[in-house]
């Protein structure tokens, strides 16, 4: 009996990390960042817990940018340094 709730609370907390992991792509994948330099769509999948002032990279042109201001799905940013 004790092994039967053990696996159905087991099962229950993998259904809950799948869920936090599938949101929190959806919410990413809704969130749009406009590199500055180049104007390309910068890519923020390696970018899980981003917030204000945090640094990504413009996988075009590679320049470094700081994320300034975080609207709803739009996201803006300043160039932070001149890159590759």
């Amino acid at each position: 009996m004790c092994y039967v709730l053990c696996a159905l609370l087991s099962c229950k907390k993998i259904v809950y990390y799948v869920y936090c992991i599938l949101l929190l792509n959806l919410i990413l994948s809704l969130m749009k960042l406009t590199c500055p330099e180049c104007k390309n769509d910068v890519s923020l999948a390696a970018y899980p817990d981003l917030k204000q002032e945090d640094i990504v990279e413009c996988g075009t042109c590679g320049i470094t940018l700081m994320i300034t201001n975080m609207t709803g799905e739009e996201l803006q940013a300043e160039i932070a340094d001149e890159g590759k």
